[in-house]
């Protein structure tokens, strides 16, 4: 099929979008009510993550367990929509219940909290990272480095403690690097076992997570957190929480001149 100059134009502007931008980030529609959320596509191949990951750990962690809490999650969606419409809970996105959790009965909240935090935090963890099997140093935006010297003064002291929070979760969970609403400042957060940290007060927003549960890390590095915090370390795609971390500031309501 020949294309006038007019549709060829519009044509090679879609493919740059595609080719720049790739797949939209894999938290995108969370924002908006569905009747069912799908499992969305990694943005890297499960081979790709060598030598930090083993293409094994990868697949475990995203077909097995982040596909089940995908699984439940919608299922206790399902049953507490139908037992519960009356709520007006049950008409929002996935966002608005996870924030708004202390609404859904008391018999259904736990195992529904559960679950949406589980498929909501792989979805975040997924999201920043990258391949980089040469372990290069990748450049950190301007935009975040700002956000970094305004909440912890430079980036050393934000690692140091990251990793002390990292060090003091002696069972299972997540660390979490949050962008605290309206505020527009960091913060580092620990949460248990599938807690997400936009079920806290104020709705704490992730822009970037380490998964401490053993699935993320066991087959590689056994009984070894501490080379698994360096691989994941060397995985993290800036630009990606820079994008994230956007994202949570763009959907935050603008006052009116």
């Amino acid at each position: 099929m020949k294309l006038n100059p007019v549709s060829r134009v519009v044509f090679l502007l879609l493919l740059n979008v595609v080719f720049t931008y790739g797949m939209p980030p894999m938290y995108e529609g969370i924002q908006h009510f569905s009747e069912h959320y799908n499992l969305p596509p990694l943005p890297f191949k499960f081979g790709s993550m060598e030598p930090q990951f083993d293409a094994p750990t990868m697949k475990i962690h995203y077909i097995e367990v982040h596909s089940n809490f995908t699984k439940n999650m919608n299922r206790l969606l399902k049953d507490w929509r139908k037992k519960d419409k009356d709520n007006p809970l049950t008409k929002k996105s996935l966002l608005d219940v996870i924030r708004n959790i202390a609404q859904v009965p008391h018999q259904m909240k736990y195992d529904l909290e559960q679950q949406i935090g589980g498929h909501l935090n792989h979805l975040f963890y997924f999201a920043t990272l990258r391949a980089n099997p040469k372990n290069e140093t990748m450049e950190i935006p301007k935009k975040l480095q700002r956000a970094f010297k305004r909440s912890f003064v430079n980036m050393t002291l934000f690692e140091t403690q990251f990793k002390e929070s990292i060090d003091k979760v002696s069972s299972v969970g997540f660390v979490w690097l949050c962008r605290v609403p309206k505020r527009d400042y960091l913060t580092v957060y620990q949460t248990v076992e599938n807690t997400t940290p936009l079920t806290l007060a104020g709705g704490l927003q992730p822009v970037l997570g380490i998964d401490l549960w053993e699935h993320a890390y066991w087959i590689k590095h056994p009984n070894r957190r501490d080379d698994y915090y360096k691989a994941w370390w060397s995985t993290i795609d800036w630009n990606k929480v820079e994008q994230l971390y956007q994202w949570w500031k763009n959907m935050e309501p603008r006052d009116e001149l």
